[in-house]
């Protein structure tokens, strides 16, 4: 028994005709029957203004709609073009294009709830959040760009090694570097602050601000320059100063008795 089409079966039931029992059995398989249990294959298109399934609907194929399909829940192997209130895997979710999303939420407490660019979990590049914060892990490198500002609100910034910076450094407040081997800010510009720059230990090199306080040393390999000296300590140590007048105005040097300033 075969299952033909439409114009092959009105062949049979033309005007004249004496349809057999074959012919009849091709009308017949040729329907959708509603009672069936069993799969019913249509080798073209199903078009209903309305399509309401009560079990599965398997498809080998591509089922699309140029509207909308509504259902409770699914099981897909390959989507395209989806647009739903929930889609919940428990696989993974690709596509070659884009996704836009209001609002993704990732699940708490578990490694795999973080944005990672291989499909090694174990790879060191991922951004991840638990509890009340964020771990962002660029493996070598993170790079935050903006064309105009980039900051930082709440407390503290901290940071565990060197902050280096080509550009400059601005504060309102205080910035303050603690103690440590790696307590080191590198800058190639400038360090510019309306209000103080302090430290515990050493400040070394070029600084031009209004205020400088340091529990610390200041010291420089170039020329510190101010209107006014207040030194305000229990004792001033000039170590190594010139025995004998160098020349220069203004100059400081030590005949072993007094400290002298230089005439010039």
């Amino acid at each position: 028994m075969a299952k033909q089409t439409k114009t092959t079966l009105k062949g049979h039931f033309e005007t004249g005709d004496t349809p057999s029992q074959a012919q009849y059995v091709h009308l017949i398989d040729s329907q959708l029957n509603l009672a069936e249990t069993g799969t019913q294959v249509a080798a073209g298109t199903i078009s209903s203004s309305f399509l309401e399934v009560q079990n599965h609907i398997t498809s080998s194929g591509n089922i699309s709609s140029s509207g909308t399909i509504i259902g409770l829940s699914g099981s897909f192997t390959h989507l395209t073009n989806v647009n739903t209130t929930h889609v919940t895997a428990s696989g993974n979710i690709s596509s070659s294009g884009t996704g836009s999303f209001e609002h993704i939420l990732f699940p708490q407490g578990t490694s795999r709830g973080r944005i990672s660019w291989t499909n090694n979990w174990s790879e060191s590049q991922f951004i991840f959040g638990k509890d009340n914060q964020i771990t962002i892990d660029g493996d070598d490198y993170v790079n935050i760009y903006s064309d105009t500002f980039t900051k930082f609100y709440g407390g503290y910034v901290h940071a565990r090694s060197y902050i280096t910076t080509e550009s400059h450094i601005t504060s309102s407040g205080n910035l303050w570097v603690g103690s440590g081997s790696s307590a080191n800010i590198n800058v190639e510009g400038h360090i510019t602050a309306s209000g103080n720059i302090s430290a515990s230990g050493d400040i070394i090199g070029n600084i031009n601000t209004t205020h400088v306080t340091a529990s610390g040393n200041i010291s420089s390999s170039g020329t510190i320059t101010g209107n006014n000296l207040l030194i305000d300590g229990s004792q001033v140590d000039f170590t190594n100063l010139p025995t004998s007048d160098p020349g220069v105005a203004g100059r400081l040097f030590s005949n072993n008795i007094y400290v002298k300033i230089s005439q010039g």
